[in-house]
């Protein structure tokens, strides 16, 4: 095998492979509070399924961030507030 061939069937391997990021976070709702504090609910599958509805099942973030001097978001952190839940029955 040469050096071509080798790099060809790595590539396809790695494509073969799963995804293995996190589903992505998806914003409910975002509010001001205060002058200098944003906050946003922020739901992301959870990757379990409720087997009696069969229906996929969240996690629920609450997501609070500083404004600086160009209203632009900082220091924001992430608080996990329910896991395992279907999305509509939380806000």
């Amino acid at each position: 095998m040469n050096a071509k061939t080798k790099i060809g069937a790595a590539l396809l391997a790695l494509l073969a492979l799963p995804a293995c990021a996190p589903p992505p976070k998806v914003l409910v709702a975002s509010s001001f509070n205060g002058t200098d504090k944003t906050s946003k609910v922020i739901i992301q599958e959870s990757g379990q399924i409720d087997t009696s509805t069969k229906k996929k099942l969240f996690n629920v973030f609450v997501r609070v961030c500083d404004l600086d001097a160009k209203n632009m978001e900082t220091a924001c952190k992430d608080t996990v507030v329910v896991q395992d839940v279907v999305p509509g029955t939380v806000y």
